[in-house]
């Protein structure tokens, strides 16, 4: 993954308040990382549709990622019903 072009650069290391970036800067930094996760170390397939990769920095103290991707059909149930599981109530959804 190259180096952001704003000057945020996400690490996973504290910031204070104040150097929080705005929402859009979010957003499109958060689209980077997903742009660039195609290119990441793969890994483990799970339950056949579920796709596993990895991002480790090459400098010392960067922050490693981890990406799951998965793809599902429309009969398979709707963005709420997903977003429920993933967003809501994701770890009591990972025990079942």
């Amino acid at each position: 993954m190259s180096q952001p072009e704003s000057n945020v650069l996400i690490n996973g290391h504290p910031i204070k308040p104040s150097e929080i970036p705005s929402e859009d800067e979010i957003l499109a930094l958060g689209k980077e990382i997903l742009a660039a996760s195609d290119n990441w170390k793969q890994g483990k397939a799970l339950k056949k549709f579920i796709k596993t990769s990895t991002y480790s920095p090459s400098s010392k103290g960067g922050t490693k990622w981890a990406c799951r991707v998965s793809e599902h059909t429309r009969e398979e149930g709707t963005f709420d019903e997903f977003w429920n599981g993933l967003g809501v109530n994701k770890a009591e959804n990972e025990m079942q």
